[in-house]
């Protein structure tokens, strides 16, 4: 059975599980969160997970827009 990577695991490999989480409490209503390709400190990302987790995000995903799930779907998993 081939089973594939969700975007919260597409996203967590890169900013890990607690920053991932932190994301799909605030933007995962089923609406797309665009992410730059420069973030700054001043973005609300950054203010949700931090600079360094920010900069890995828009350095993988910049310019993406990202269709994160709703925290619940998780807890249902």
């Amino acid at each position: 059975m081939d089973i594939k990577n969700t975007t919260l695991d597409d996203i967590a490999s890169v900013i890990g599980f607690s920053a991932t989480l932190r994301l799909s409490a605030w933007f995962g209503d089923g609406s797309n969160l665009y992410v730059p390709n420069e973030i700054g400190e001043d973005h609300v990302i950054t203010r949700l997970i931090g600079i360094s987790a920010a900069s890995r995000l828009s350095k993988s995903f910049g310019t993406k827009h990202l269709a994160l799930p709703r925290i619940s779907s998780y807890e249902n998993d």
